[in-house]
């Protein structure tokens, strides 16, 4: 159970981030371009600090507020999320509800609506639940897709049939994109962060023109900047 300095502590960090967003889309003298590159930074610090905060909730049983946290977005993220919520509370009935409302707005949200509508199916039984040949053609299929749902599929078709499906899994190569094209010369051949996490040293490899220059920001996972070097060239 985590004590409720930690747990304050990430209640304060998220209010904290919050506020910084509201500040950043109030501010006159940002430009566009600069809002979306600060928007970017700080969701994603929200994004990990709602996780940190839903796990809290999730252990110390309080599931409604885990929820909460998710219901003001229909993110495929706030979906696994609330649906889970359900699954930990054993409240299977409420867990069917949701999903029998949700949209299947792509072929990853309705993968994900078929396969947990088979698990929801399978959970009063445990291990004496017997899939239809069907089902398992389903969930297979499923789980030879290239999107991050197939993992579920390949999960339940373990439970269910006892055979580890591989995949191969893409190359991702990350770029920082943006409308400017003043930004978009890092990928992967030219940036080396390492290591990741670190504790006392960082090393970053930038491979720059002759004339390129950047601005350098470190922040920590709350947003909070504690690094600054805004002559990099």
């Amino acid at each position: 159970m985590p004590d409720k300095e930690s747990k304050d502590s990430v209640l304060q960090a998220l209010q904290w981030l919050e506020n910084k967003l509201d500040e950043i889309e109030n501010d006159l003298y940002l430009t566009n371009l600069h809002k979306q590159q600060q928007f970017a930074i700080y969701n994603r610090c929200v994004k990990r600090v709602k996780g940190y905060l839903f796990e809290i909730y999730i252990q110390e049983q309080q599931y409604e507020n885990a929820r909460l946290l998710y219901s003001s977005s229909n993110s495929e993220d706030a979906v696994v999320f609330i649906f889970s919520s359900y699954l930990y509370e054993n409240d299977l009935i409420s867990a069917k509800e949701f999903i029998d409302t949700l949209e299947a707005k792509n072929e990853q949200v309705e993968d994900f609506i078929t396969l947990q509508r088979i698990n929801l199916d399978r959970i009063p039984y445990g291990p004496f639940y017997n899939a239809s040949s069907s089902d398992l053609v389903v969930i297979r299929d499923i789980a030879l897709k290239p999107h991050p749902f197939s993992a579920y599929g390949k999960a339940l078709y373990y439970i269910l049939n006892n055979e580890i499906i591989s995949s191969e899994i893409d190359e991702i190569i990350t770029e920082n994109k943006s409308i400017n094209n003043e930004y978009d010369f890092f990928t992967e051949d030219n940036l080396s962060v390492y290591p990741n996490p670190f504790s006392k040293y960082l090393n970053i490899d930038i491979a720059l023109g002759e004339n390129d220059k950047i601005e350098l920001e470190i922040r920590d996972l709350f947003g909070q900047l504690f690094y600054i070097n805004t002559e990099v060239s």
